[in-house]
């Protein structure tokens, strides 16, 4: 937003702007000159909104944060239940990578030993500690939308990293989408690595698809996810008991 200061007519006068003082210390020195003008504005710069920040979980830990479109959610840089401090730095596929596995509205991470811990009754959103961003990194955070995630959608750019032939970057061998954004935002990204899933029977598709939890019910046991795969980007629905991935939005000012 441009904001209007004063505006002087000059009747076609030279117009001079001095800033600071000659080598002199008594001169002041011309830094811009405008003839002929017939009016002066003086105007200021809003300044611009970050896009990329930080905020600290309930355990004090630090956590990077990015946005991918104006006005649009901040998104984690890693998974809830990632400990690595950069993708570069990952060189094998391993649960400090990719993060925890929930179940919706679940609190435990199952790739330890799967727990069908999800939030097993109500139709609303999840509030409060159901929501497994909350719960277990605080009130900085909480859980996307199934809006939000669509939006991620049709507002990104997305490129599938196989991990081998297509790398996220230098050295990471995780495969996943990286997800950047566009115009002004096209300098951001950030990478959704193909995590896989749980059920009481074990876990499948680990570097072949990435299943993100929004917060949304479908219905009164059901929940709605982001699908991604090297071929698949889509808001699907259905069973909260399977372990997928959570990726927090930090909604801290």
């Amino acid at each position: 937003m441009i904001v209007a200061l004063s505006a002087t007519a000059i009747n076609a006068q030279t117009v001079k702007v001095y800033k600071g003082y000659e080598a002199d210390g008594v001169t002041p020195k011309l830094v811009y000159e405008l003839a002929d003008a017939d009016s002066v504005v003086f105007v200021q710069n809003e300044k611009k909104a970050e896009t990329k920040g930080t905020a600290t979980t309930k355990s004090g830990a630090v956590q990077a944060w990015t946005q991918l479109w104006e006005n649009g959610p901040k998104f984690a840089d890693f998974n809830v239940g990632a400990t690595v401090s950069s993708y570069v730095d990952a060189t094998e596929y391993a649960t400090a990578v990719v993060g925890g596995i929930y179940c919706w509205g679940g609190r435990f991470d199952g790739h330890d030993d799967f727990i069908e811990d999800a939030r097993t009754s109500g139709s609303g959103p999840l509030t409060g500690n159901d929501d497994t961003a909350i719960r277990l990194w605080g009130d900085n955070w909480r859980m996307p939308t199934s809006t939000e995630l669509q939006n991620m959608i049709d507002n990104c750019d997305w490129t599938w990293c196989d991990g081998v032939n297509t790398q996220y970057a230098n050295g990471c061998t995780i495969a996943g989408y990286k997800v950047t954004g566009k115009g002004e935002f096209a300098q951001n990204a950030i990478f959704i690595p193909a995590a896989g899933y749980m059920d009481y029977e074990g876990s499948y598709s680990e570097k072949k698809y990435g299943f993100l939890w929004s917060s949304d019910a479908r219905n009164a046991t059901g929940a709605y996810w982001l699908t991604t795969s090297a071929t698949v980007k889509r808001i699907d629905g259905g069973s909260r008991d399977y372990g997928y991935s959570v990726r927090a939005v930090c909604v801290a000012e």
